[in-house]
């Protein structure tokens, strides 16, 4: 086997071939999935054996998004001080028409009072000026209660590429041969159903590095303890493929083979890679949820769902910051 072979599926690795001892291999093989949620049925038959890839790496990335919690965060923290201080805040716009014969005393009183006398005589002030102006003069601000929520893992898209200079024309008929392969794998093949034209999904390709995964063909997705980069299966996005490196294009005399190939290809992975997935003893099956997990989700959903009265005497706290913004109940 040489740069660019195609062997059996079950191969794992050309033994005698000028690839050496560190190369990756692809695999390629038909994909189903009868549910949504169901594990992925794939039947490898086709591997392609591949230099390590130039500029190697790997990335781990989750996302997560910034949110204000403003009074949820009060009242998920019991935090009767903080609920009272929001309610007075908020209530300032409403009562803007009502100041200036309100008798007002606690947090701002004085200020707020000074504001709503004049608010009457003034043209363009908002509930937003008022909410402002009390900020500014008491020197207090509604706690937005910040957090970073998480909101799961990416499905990574991998791009892998390498520079192939075949010395004979029959090294460069096998890579073109491998391109091909690689081509018709990353398309989707077209089929008819009654009078509806159907397109069945592509491969999918299942990409493992060498020596370091020599041992995990009994794992679900060919890794062992020692693999440095660990990839489930993806589809081919793209199959980019340049014959000249500077310069024009130079073909083997009396063929159409070019003397060299510069192939880029872009995968994109069809699962999460989970924190278990790094783990050093390696899981071979589909992950699940457990009992204790499904358990905690629910009883903490039934927990949520309580009257928040009953869990935190909110009806008094309101009355409380009601009185205090000048409002009834």
């Amino acid at each position: 086997m040489s740069i660019g072979a195609i062997g059996n599926y079950s191969d794992l690795g050309p033994s005698e071939s000028y690839l050496g001892k560190y190369y990756c291999r692809l695999l390629l093989g038909k994909y189903t999935r009868t549910k949504p949620f169901e594990p992925q049925e794939w039947k490898p038959e086709e591997s392609i054996f591949l230099p390590i890839p130039r500029e190697l790496s790997d990335e781990t990335s989750v996302n997560y998004n910034e949110t204000n919690l403003e009074g949820v965060g009060d009242i998920i923290n019991a935090n009767p001080a903080g609920l009272a201080g929001r309610a007075f805040f908020n209530g300032v716009g409403p009562l803007a028409g009502a100041l200036g014969n309100a008798s007002l005393s606690g947090l701002g009183g004085s200020v707020l009072q000074k504001i709503g006398q004049g608010a009457a005589d003034v043209t363009g002030v908002t509930a937003e000026n008022i909410t402002s102006a009390l900020q500014s003069s008491t020197g207090y601000a509604p706690n937005p209660n910040p957090a970073v929520l998480f909101t799961g893992p990416d499905l990574r898209e991998i791009s892998f590429s390498w520079s192939f200079y075949p010395k004979t024309s029959d090294e460069s008929y096998k890579i073109d041969k491998m391109i091909k392969l690689l081509k018709r794998s990353a398309l989707p093949s077209h089929t008819l159903s009654s009078t509806t034209g159907v397109l069945k999904y592509p491969k999918l390709c299942q990409i493992n590095f060498f020596p370091w995964d020599k041992d995990g063909g009994s794992t679900t997705w060919g890794w062992t303890n020692s693999s440095i980069i660990r990839i489930k299966k993806c589809f081919i996005k793209s199959v980019k493929v340049g014959y000249s490196d500077y310069g024009n294009p130079a073909f083997f005399e009396g063929t159409t083979l070019p003397v060299m190939y510069r192939l880029s290809i872009s995968l994109q992975e069809t699962e999460y890679v989970l924190s278990k997935d790094w783990e050093d003893t390696l899981s071979r099956g589909p992950t699940t949820v457990t009992d204790d997990a499904t358990t905690f989700i629910t009883e903490t959903a039934q927990s949520l769902a309580k009257p928040i009265q009953d869990r935190l005497g909110i009806t008094d706290l309101l009355n409380g910051a009601a009185t205090v913004s000048g409002t009834n109940p």
